[in-house]
């Protein structure tokens, strides 16, 4: 636990049935829920729940996008996976080319694909607070897209200011992302152009 989020915790306020001595394998079960029952209940309404109910959902779950409980660093941690540097990385386990959401045929051919190449991805590369996943389709309560709710849906990201487009609102509603198009690859680069150079400063 040294250098983790968890790092004051005794190992009851995870393991409860680690109470007494000698315990069985069994007891050493841990649970999240004592300090995070909240995400559990919202988790448990999301498409991540894979149809669990919220007693049935674990901390192995929790671990997929937070990384093993022992080591989990804040997101403003470089190595945590929630970093908004790492995020499409985590996503992209799986929903990446190989992972397991694409292997199904579940939503995008290539989403992470997509974002890498659009300039939301370059943002949150060089910090500058670039849009994530996260940021568009929400955390532990990602619901389908046809859902009223979800911010995935056409009715809720055609909204500027539910994107941080505020100042932009007349382009923004007249672009992609309220038009239909893949806002995952908004500000794309095509993949021969190279990258602009910086622009140098005139001379005094």
């Amino acid at each position: 636990l040294t250098g983790s989020v968890h790092e004051a915790f005794g190992c009851i306020d995870c393991h409860p049935g680690a109470d007494h001595v000698p315990h069985e394998k069994a007891d050493l079960s841990p649970t999240c829920t004592g300090c995070h029952d909240d995400a559990y209940t919202d988790l448990a309404t999301s498409v991540h729940a894979h149809g669990k109910a919220e007693k049935d959902i674990v901390p192995k779950d929790c671990e997929r996008c937070h990384g093993a409980a022992h080591s989990i660093v804040s997101s403003d941690d470089p190595k945590s996976p929630l970093n908004p540097a790492n995020v499409a990385d985590t996503c992209g386990k799986c929903h990446g080319e190989h992972g397991e959401a694409h292997d199904v045929g579940f939503g995008r051919a290539l989403p992470i694909a997509a974002y890498k190449a659009s300039v939301h991805a370059r943002a949150a590369g060089d910090g500058r607070h670039g849009p994530v996943c996260s940021s568009c389709h929400g955390s532990h309560t990602i619901l389908p897209p046809e859902e009223p709710k979800s911010a995935g849906n056409a009715h809720n990201r055609a909204d500027p200011r539910a994107q941080g487009h505020d100042k932009n609102a007349a382009p923004y509603k007249a672009n992609t992302h309220r038009a239909g198009g893949d806002p995952h690859q908004r500000g794309a680069r095509p993949p021969d152009r190279p990258p602009p150079r910086p622009t140098r400063a005139a001379a005094p």
